[in-house]
């Protein structure tokens, strides 16, 4: 069943072709203040933020459409991100509106100048100064109309993936209210009617309860919170006080300086501040904090390098393999070796950082996958103990890595789905059968959330593997 959204009346502008129920309510307070209106709609100029408390009306159930809207301008581009090409795309379609779909447009917010540091600013100056030399201003459009409707598009444009390498990015004046959060209860993409957005419940919603969407990909959201707030800066300059930002930085974790103790440091909020103890419930003096971060700086120096290392072993030991050429898999695992073995200094070097931090959790990540095609490099020559031992240690790492990111983000997504997977196809060449199935009902529970909600190629993927599941899962009954 599809659910109402309780709308701020001067959010959705003009467009009026929602199932919504136009009701202003408090404006939150995450995102700054708009610092001009557009002309010629005053729809949005009483200087609120750009978004409302929107709620959904209904008791709504995870999975459950809370709200569809048909976008009001959509332009096709190639990578999530718009170019100069894309921003022409833009102009032309808006001066192509009709005068009440133009109206909607205007009645979105937009900053006075461009975000510094973002897209935008890099493509036609941070006050729109080289718009007229980079692009051509429609017939019967003005300059200054022409950077009024390239900063709606930087400030408001959500951007939903359609196919590889093709995004449509597009003007929804309802669903453009919705507030944002890093820890959001609901999802949107194109639904299953041509030419419609979605937003779906990710979790049980109340009637009333303020719906939160995220607009940032699934990376990003599983990076830190300064990292996050950079992101969103940038890209809307939007400063977001969601709970998850404000509170402690799961994935900047430390080890207690106290060596007998099991605890946990975090870094608070976007902050270098570290926060107490969360065993001992000791602070940590300004030395200690400085000797950890200085541990971080260097961990951050190396692990894209490592990372990297490990990504490329990876690639080829499965290239080798897949040939079955015995002396390039020789070579390989060499390489391999020693990866793992700088992956592994790489954090033990920098002790003061927990496994649990997303630096430390992606190297794991990296390395399990490195171990997982070691394993059924050596199972294939007959080396059956040393593989179960290669994936034993892959699964341990994989396993820490989906738990630790899903304390930080316990929401379903298509990469926990992936690894969730990935881990129960280790426990099963490792002959942990229970621990398989117990991976594969996991993923069961939580596919349809997710399914839904990416291009076509990776619902297709998506079906296949829930059939699949749900064909071993009934079978093991």
């Amino acid at each position: 069943s599809r659910h109402k959204l309780i709308l701020s009346a001067k959010a959705m502008g003009r467009a009026g072709k929602k199932s919504a129920v136009p009701k202003a309510t408090e404006p939150m307070v995450s995102e700054r203040k708009p610092e001009q209106q557009p002309e010629p709609s005053k729809a949005a100029d009483d200087s609120q933020q750009h978004a409302w408390r929107v709620t959904s009306e209904v008791d709504a159930n995870p999975g459950d459409v809370v709200y569809s809207e048909a976008p009001i301008l959509t332009v096709s581009q190639k990578t999530a991100t718009f170019t100069l090409e894309d921003l022409q795309r833009w102009l032309i379609k808006f001066g192509l509106l009709d005068a009440d779909a133009r109206m909607a447009v205007a009645a979105m917010p937009y900053h006075k100048k461009a975000a510094s540091g973002g897209i935008l600013a890099g493509l036609v100056g941070k006050r729109g100064e080289n718009v007229q030399e980079k692009l051509r201003v429609p017939n019967g459009m003005s300059p200054d109309e022409a950077w009024a409707v390239l900063r709606i598009v930087e400030r408001n444009a959500i951007e939903v993936q359609t196919a590889e390498h093709q995004w449509d990015s597009m003007l929804l004046s309802g669903i453009s209210a919705v507030e944002h959060s890093c820890l959001p209860n609901a999802a949107l993409s194109l639904g299953n009617q041509s030419g419609v957005v979605e937003v779906r419940a990710l979790k049980a919603l109340a009637a009333g309860e303020m719906v939160t969407i995220s607009r940032l990909n699934e990376e990003q959201l599983l990076s830190s919170t300064s990292e996050r707030r950079k992101q969103l800066e940038v890209r809307r300059q939007l400063e977001c006080a969601c709970t998850r930002c404000a509170g402690n930085d799961v994935l900047r974790a430390f080890r207690c300086p106290k060596q007998t103790c099991k605890g946990l440091l975090h870094a608070v909020g976007a902050s270098d501040c570290l926060s107490s103890c969360s065993y001992c419930g000791k602070a940590p003096t300004d030395h200690t904090t400085s000797e950890i971060l200085a541990a971080e700086r260097r961990l951050l120096d190396v692990s894209p390098e490592a990372r990297r290392n490990l990504q490329k072993v990876a690639g080829s030991l499965s290239i080798a393999v897949q040939k079955r050429d015995a002396a390039g898999f020789s070579s390989a695992s060499e390489v391999a070796m020693h990866a793992l073995g700088k992956s592994a200094s790489t954090a033990s070097e920098n002790k003061q950082v927990d496994a649990s931090h997303h630096a430390v959790l992606r190297l794991a990540k990296d390395a399990a996958a490195v171990r997982t095609v070691l394993g059924d490099s050596l199972a294939a020559t007959g080396r059956g103990e040393l593989a179960a031992k290669m994936w034993r240690a892959a699964a341990r790492e994989l396993k820490e890595g989906i738990d630790n990111e899903y304390r930080a983000f316990p929401l379903p997504r298509h990469g926990r789905i992936l690894d969730l997977v990935g881990l129960a196809g280790l426990h099963g060449r490792a002959g942990c059968e229970t621990e398989a199935r117990a991976c594969f009902a996991e993923a069961f529970a939580e596919i349809d959330l997710v399914l839904w909600s990416g291009p076509q190629g990776r619902r297709e993927e998506l079906q296949t593997i829930r059939e699949n599941i749900e064909t071993m899962l009934a079978a093991a009954m």
